[in-house]
């Protein structure tokens, strides 16, 4: 079949781009070269119904991986909200018992948590971060690589974006 090698494709993008880079570089290349470049071909082709067809169901496919991509991305960020509530719990039974924060997550494991979790399923960008100043603590992940940092302030007990 002639969509064959274009699911594949596809699905390979949505793989790579999702859970390697987790950053929509790939979905937006599609999309913003993808669909001028579809719309040249729809254009030259119109009257050959067959070629448009392909064309349009080859479309979709690249479509259905955009929003895959993004939904993918946008449940990694629930995924790493939930864990990251675990570590911060952790985090204050630690102080409640120690009278100060961590010096670093692994003071945790074993007493406060089985393990320091990723934040999520991606190979970049998927550690959380946790930063010790004199004066403060936090944990930080990042939503989309390298920017959307999120961070969680210890001292103010409220989260606040970087960038």
């Amino acid at each position: 079949m002639k969509l064959q090698r274009t699911i594949f494709t596809a699905f390979l993008m949505f793989v790579v781009d999702a859970f390697v880079f987790n950053q929509f570089t790939i979905a937006g290349a599609t999309l913003f070269i993808g669909a001028p470049v579809l719309l040249v071909k729809l254009f030259r082709d119109r009257k050959d119904r067959d070629r448009v067809r392909l064309l349009l169901a080859k479309a979709g496919i690249y479509a259905l991986m955009i929003i895959l991509v993004f939904a993918a991305s946008a449940l990694n960020n629930m995924v790493a909200e939930e864990r990251a509530k675990d570590v911060i719990a952790a985090c204050e039974r630690f102080k409640d018992k120690n009278g100060h924060y961590p010096a670093q997550l692994s003071e945790l494991v074993p007493d406060f948590l089985a393990k320091v979790p990723g934040a999520k399923y991606s190979l970049v960008g998927s550690d959380f971060r946790y930063i010790v100043r004199q004066d403060s603590h936090s944990l930080m992940y990042v939503t989309v690589p390298p920017f959307g940092r999120k961070y969680y302030g210890f001292e103010k007990k409220e989260w606040v974006w970087a960038d």
